[in-house]
């Protein structure tokens, strides 16, 4: 697959050159300075901050003049991991002269020292000191005999001049990120020039995963990439013991090169938060997003998920789709049913995207769309409910929103839904309820899911329901209900109504739970008598309503399984007892 999609990234970068990947490259946080080479003096830019805010979303530096530049200098100037220092000690994270980058506290408690800078600016002097064993001195010389030698009497004159001045340069207010200096000549061509020679210096030499896996075949040397593999003397279960060649699979410098550009590119979309990437294979594309902004476009080909690890990006999902539609067919509506006065949100829905910010807001109060691969021990809730049910949906809801149209997704909606429901009635929040519950029946609707006893939308029934005990509860001469949907709807009403009389500060919303987890209509009747003994001092002789329904409710006889949706949707609905006659 990585293959297919290294196919497509080198058609565009083909095309757009190194901007491709630079456009997207984002930086280290830190503080930076450009020190330009002059023939009798060198100067030094003011510092440049740049660091990203999580809050704001955005990079702070990138309105300086330099930014453009600093992303050259620095993207070629990057240790491809830590574990291939030119620096031994891992002091100094820049690979060639024209660079220096440490971390600021590496300055402020005495790491960086003379002997350190010393033996870095030695390798690069002569960088034979580092690539001793014969499979990577033959390396090296294939890489000086395209770049040259290094220039060394210019890295002289930058050593002492770094070890001169580096102890004092202005670290800025943030002392865990970096303190970065590059070198530049006053022509920004030749500065351009220089820093790829010197990065390709060192990147082409420590390009494999390790060196020692390296064979010729036909004058060309094959190894193993470190992108997303890892081969470690310290883990010997990586390597296949059965095969001649231990290693999984093999590649030629310039496929390594390209496989590893594209790497670079995939991690400033990380960088930029976009985690979600798809190859399309129609168009010839690659589409980055953001969690909750969902493809633009129709996509045949590739989708990655991806994390940004310590040192590197991480591809921790990658499948293959077709015909991905981000479109919603047939369109979601997002019905009033139970007639709340907060309208905002409700509606036609024609993006999955859209969708997902609805069930991500309803439901989770807006915990899933940042959750969907957090481990549970890093999640920052604290809502056990919400948890849990958002461990239940989120694979099966990602790969609905982000992946395949053919994935059946009402069974996990129906089970979290009504769990999220019965929470919020059972912590107080019932405006909120009611938006869980007008949204689960327009879901139903949706997937076409009917009542086990109508073929009507849930709608349709809650709308016969609230008429027909409206009309019953004005009536003199004797009546029945009409359904048991209207039954339970009743007891939620009779609940919701005894909650009301309540002088506490603080409503007693716990005395809803036994209704809502009673295997027995008995178990219903036997609360309820419970809470009319308990406030009937509050029922006076005009409350005709009250009594007429708290007799009917008492006598009636359901045959079915106790539907708690009813008696959630009876809770949280605006109670009729409290209307005025013929009022709904």
């Amino acid at each position: 697959m990585i293959k297919e999609c290294l196919e497509i990234f080198k058609e565009k970068l083909d095309t757009l050159g190194e901007a491709y990947i630079l456009d997207n490259y984002v930086p280290k946080d830190g503080t930076y300075y450009l020190v330009e080479i002059g023939e009798k003096e060198w100067k030094v830019s003011e510092a440049v901050n740049i660091f990203y805010d999580k809050k704001q979303d955005c990079q702070e530096g990138r309105d300086s003049q330099y930014y453009s530049l600093i992303c050259y200098m620095d993207y070629y100037s990057k240790l491809i991991t830590m574990n291939k220092p030119v620096d031994q000690t891992k002091i100094i994270h820049s690979n060639n002269y024209l660079s220096v980058a440490v971390k600021k506290e590496s300055l402020t408690e005495g790491k960086l020292t003379d002997q350190v800078l010393d033996g870095y600016y030695d390798i690069l002097k002569n960088p034979r000191l580092k690539y001793k064993k014969a499979n990577v001195l033959a390396l090296y010389e294939e890489t000086e005999r395209d770049c040259g030698e290094p220039d060394a009497e210019l890295l002289v004159q930058i050593q002492a001049w770094v070890k001169e001045n580096i102890y004092s340069m202005e670290l800025g207010n943030r002392k865990k990120d970096y303190l970065k200096l590059f070198f530049l000549f006053p022509d920004e061509t030749k500065t351009r020039q220089q820093y790829k020679q010197e990065g390709n210096r060192y990147i082409i030499p420590n390009i494999y995963n390790n060196n020692d896996y390296n064979i010729s075949i036909d004058g060309k040397i094959y190894g193993l990439p470190s992108d997303n593999l890892g081969m470690n003397s310290k883990k010997p279960y990586l390597a296949n013991r059965s095969r001649k060649i231990e290693i999984p699979y093999m590649l030629e410098k310039e496929e390594v090169l390209l496989q590893a550009q594209f790497y670079d590119y995939l991690m400033g979309l990380v960088s930029k938060r976009r985690t979600l990437v798809y190859i399309d294979c129609i168009r010839h594309e690659i589409l980055a997003y953001k969690a909750g902004e969902g493809s633009g476009h129709s996509v045949s080909g590739y989708f990655l998920q991806m994390q940004k690890g310590k040192n590197e990006v991480e591809i921790h999902n990658a499948d293959t789709i077709v015909g991905y539609n981000p479109n919603l067919k047939p369109v979601f509506y997002y019905k009033n049913v139970l007639e709340v006065h907060d309208v905002e949100g409700y509606g036609l829905v024609n993006k999955k995207w859209e969708l997902e910010r609805l069930i991500d807001d309803v439901f989770f109060g807006k915990s899933l769309i940042y959750n969907y691969f957090t481990k549970p021990d890093d999640m920052t809730l604290k809502d056990g409910t919400i948890i849990n049910n958002l461990m239940m949906a989120r694979d099966i809801l990602f790969a609905w929103f982000y992946k395949n149209d053919g994935i059946h997704v009402w069974p996990i909606l129906n089970q979290i839904s009504m769990n999220l429901v019965h929470h919020s009635i059972e912590s107080g929040y019932w405006k909120k309820a009611q938006h869980q519950l007008n949204l689960r029946w327009s879901l139903m609707d949706y997937f076409k899911i009917r009542h086990p006893d109508k073929e009507d939308t849930m709608g349709e029934i809650m709308y016969d329901v609230k008429k027909e005990l409206s009309e019953h509860l004005d009536l003199k001469e004797e009546w029945g209900f009409s359904s048991e949907q209207e039954y339970y709807f009743a007891v939620g009403q009779l609940v919701s109504f005894f909650i009301s009389k309540s002088n506490a500060m603080k409503k007693p919303l716990s005395f809803v739970n036994p209704f809502l987890n009673a295997r027995k209509d008995s178990i219903i009747k036997k609360h309820l008598e419970v809470l009319f003994k308990k406030y009937n001092y509050a029922i006076f002789y005009q409350d005709s309503r009250v009594k007429n329904l708290y007799s009917h409710v008492m006598l009636y006889q359901p045959q079915g399984k106790i539907d708690t949706e009813m008696i959630s949707a009876g809770v949280t609905a605006s109670n009729l007892i409290f209307k005025k006659k013929g009022e709904i």
